[in-house]
Formats: C-alpha cells, sequence, structure tokens
C-alpha cells in the first residue's frame, strides 16, 4: 500500500498525480458531447455504397458474374480533450528496433510523438466532436467480385474471389493536434492512434493493399452412387496484419523531450513502431467436407446420417500474434495467440418429419 492520500488526486506523498483529476468525482462535463454533433442535418456517421454487376451465361448451365464496389465514409468524430491545446504539449521523438524482420521503420527514428506539459498534465474534458472541426478524415473501399457457377447433372459447382483495397487517411485530424484522437468507425481503422501514438504520415495514412483482402471461396456438391450426396468447399484468406509496439521508458523518452515525463521519472509510454497493413502473416487455406446419406421411413418421414470434416488438411494459419516488442531481439514478438482449430470430424443423425 503506498503511503500517500488516495482520495487527493494530486502528488503527495508516494503517490504522483493522476493523468485524470476528473477520476471519481461527478463531473458531468468530464465526457460529452458537442451539441452540433447531436442535432442537424448530415451530422451522423454516413456510409455510402455503388455497385454495378455484368452476367453473362458462357453455355447452358454456366455462367459468370462481375462486380464493382465502391464504398466511402464520412461524418467521422474524433475525442478531443477541450482543457488542452497544441501549445500544452511537448514532441519528442524514439528510436525504433532494428530488425530485418519490420517492413518499415526498421532502426529510424518514430517521430509525431507528444507529452503533455507538467503544467497542464491530469487536466481532461473529454468532448465527442466531427473530426471536420480539426482536418480532413477520409476512408474509401474499392472492391471487386468474379463468382462463377456450373450446374451439371449430378454435380453443383460454384465459387470465385473478391478483392479490393480501402485507404483511410485521417492525417490531416491528429496532424498538429496532439489533443485529439479518432474515433473507430469502420473495421478498417481498427489501428486509428491513441492519444500518445505516433501522428505522422507512416502510422495515420493507411492503405490495405488488393493482396491483403483478397479471398477466394470453392464449394462443390456431388451425388455419389447409393444416394449419398457429398459435398466439398475450400477457402482462401489472406493473412492477419502483423504490427509492433514497445514500452518506451521515461529515460529513452527524456533524451529527445529534454524533461522527464509529465507521468513522472518511472513513467512509460506504449509506442507502435510498425504500423498495420505494412505486412502480413501467411495466408489461411481451408478445406470442409460433408457427407449425407438419406433413409426414407415413408410419408414426410426421413432419418439422414450426417458426416463432417472440418479442416480436412488439418491446416494451421496463424489467426493472431503477439504484437508487443520487447528486449534486443523483440521477445514473444509475433507469438501466435490463436490458430485455425486442427482436424475435426464430426457425425450426426437428423430425423425429418
Amino acid at each position: 500500500m503506498p503511503d500517500c492520500d488516495l482520495r487527493n488526486p494530486l502528488a503527495n506523498g508516494e503517490c504522483g498525480t493522476l493523468d485524470n483529476l476528473n477520476f471519481g468525482r461527478n463531473n458531468p462535463n468530464a465526457y460529452r458531447y458537442d451539441p452540433n454533433l447531436l442535432n442537424g442535418w448530415r451530422k451522423r456517421n454516413f456510409t455510402w455504397q455503388a455497385q454495378a454487376f455484368l452476367q453473362h451465361e458462357l453455355v447452358p448451365n454456366v455462367g459468370v458474374t462481375f462486380g464493382y464496389f465502391r464504398t466511402w465514409y464520412g461524418n467521422f468524430r474524433v475525442t478531443a480533450n477541450r482543457a488542452l491545446s497544441p501549445a500544452d504539449f511537448d514532441s519528442y521523438c524514439i528510436a525504433s528496433p532494428s530488425d530485418s524482420r519490420f517492413a518499415v521503420n526498421s532502426g529510424s527514428p518514430i517521430c509525431g510523438l507528444f507529452d503533455v506539459k507538467p503544467a497542464k498534465f491530469g487536466q481532461s474534458q473529454q468532448v465527442v466532436e466531427p473530426a471536420s472541426n480539426y482536418g480532413d478524415y477520409t476512408e474509401v473501399y474499392n472492391g471487386f467480385d468474379l463468382i462463377a457457377s456450373a450446374r451439371l447433372k449430378k454435380l453443383y459447382l460454384t465459387g470465385g474471389l473478391n478483392t479490393g483495397r480501402t485507404e483511410v487517411d485521417y492525417c490531416g485530424v491528429v496532424t498538429g493536434n496532439p489533443q485529439v484522437v479518432p474515433v473507430v468507425a469502420t473495421t478498417a481503422t481498427a489501428g486509428v492512434p491513441s492519444f500518445t501514438q505516433p501522428r505522422n504520415p507512416t502510422f495515420c495514412d493507411l492503405v490495405t493493399p488488393f493482396n491483403a483482402q483478397t479471398q477466394v471461396k470453392l464449394a462443390a456438391v456431388y451425388t455419389l452412387p447409393y444416394d449419398i450426396q457429398t459435398s466439398a468447399s475450400y477457402q482462401y484468406f489472406p493473412g492477419v496484419t502483423q504490427s509492433a509496439n514497445i514500452v518506451a521508458t521515461n529515460a529513452t523518452i527524456a533524451l529527445s523531450l529534454g524533461r522527464n515525463l509529465s507521468s513522472g521519472s518511472t513513467g512509460t509510454v506504449v509506442v507502435d513502431v510498425l504500423p498495420q497493413q505494412r505486412q502480413w502473416e501467411d495466408p489461411s487455406n481451408q478445406a470442409d467436407i460433408r457427407f449425407i446419406k438419406a433413409i426414407r421411413l415413408g410419408g414426410t418421414r426421413k432419418l439422414q446420417g450426417i458426416f463432417d470434416i472440418f479442416n480436412a488438411f488439418n491446416a494451421r494459419p496463424v489467426l493472431g500474434v503477439n504484437t508487443r516488442y520487447s528486449g534486443a531481439t523483440g521477445g514473444a514478438w509475433l507469438r501466435p495467440t490463436s490458430t485455425l482449430v486442427g482436424r475435426l470430424l464430426k457425425f450426426g443423425v437428423q430425423f425429418n418429419f
């Protein structure tokens, strides 16, 4: 137990100042919404979509479909600390680890980092407001589908690929505004920064290329002798994105900042050093098979025996990785945190009546 008055948010005894002086207090202004965001036309987040399709029958019972999709988003929001202004921060840089596995930033300085000045530490008045108050924030997706299907005597085949490119740019909002952080509105912006993450184009101008969003899916249904129906599916998914962050100590930061962190000489900051959507794990390939044998019992009654093989080839693609980079060689960085479940056999019976 520290030797201090925990009810006092200011520095006393062995305790430093809380990073939020409103903590534990009944303050309705500590977190609120800008009235201009809640009322009026075109204030809510919006999504616009445009689609175009071409469909053609190549030969009887065999056809292809091509589709184009464009989706763009708008009216993004930010959380701004109105108790602070850009003048209340000091900027600093840190050195990124030197690692050949980094697609970018290996051994390079990471700038666009800010620490609030000690006199303003702990002051907080969070307001959710339009991102346009601070600059441009755009997100656009362009995608394509190619689908083919064939219906033969005992065989049905279908499948195709989907690919696309996503561009997210919120540099106009966060550059020069360390008191502002974007509010995540879509899945593509899952990597938007916190107040302590780098504010430079490497991290705020994100492009997810076609190869990172290409999916292939195939399915087939075929009737075997003895009225045994079999089906199989195949799926190809791109690998998960790799990113890296480090815990920067006060001693490291002070070399560039020129002073201790406002949180004190023991303070630390988690900093992204490898942005998302720059490198990826290996793609995943998954095949599933099903066999069904139906026995008719008269009338509408039917008994079905079902045998499923999930992940037939026992693939083990990585679905999640550790993003914390530690030590000189990375420590447990990129160590898998989850993988596709191994081959699974399932037997079942279904009775219809």
